[in-house]
């Protein structure tokens, strides 16, 4: 089974031609429904249909009993994150730049262009 993390343009056309499912980390429902058109639209193209290929949404519920307990949760759930591991996440996306040896709370250096770890919220 070939499965695909990430939705860049190389990514989208690995996929349509490749991939039997996509894992995407879209941030709004507006970005995922594009994506959805967008990535199965590609698919005709390599002589294949909608249901040869399933989207894998990437979702973090928070369950309570109320919007402002939910929101409460994911704070606290926020607070428990490290400074470490949210650089490293940073770092993906900034083209894999070690950023542990700068200020934490300074200015990010000047990063190189990069299509790295962009794959949540871009589209096809």
């Amino acid at each position: 089974m070939q499965v695909l993390a990430g939705t860049s343009r190389t990514g989208c056309e690995f996929a349509a031609a490749h991939a039997e499912v996509v894992f995407t980390a879209q941030p709004e429902l507006a970005g995922a429904q594009q994506l959805y058109r967008e990535l199965k639209g590609l698919l005709p193209r390599y002589g294949r249909y909608g249901g040869q290929l399933k989207i894998m949404p990437g979702v973090m519920p928070i369950v309570a009993d109320s919007a402002a307990e939910a929101q409460a949760l994911y704070r606290q759930l926020q607070d428990l994150v490290q400074p470490e591991v949210s650089l490293s996440l940073l770092a993906d996306i900034a083209g894999g730049t070690d950023l542990l040896a700068y200020d934490l709370d300074g200015p990010l250096p000047e990063l190189p262009v990069t299509n790295s770890g962009g794959a949540a919220g871009a589209n096809c």
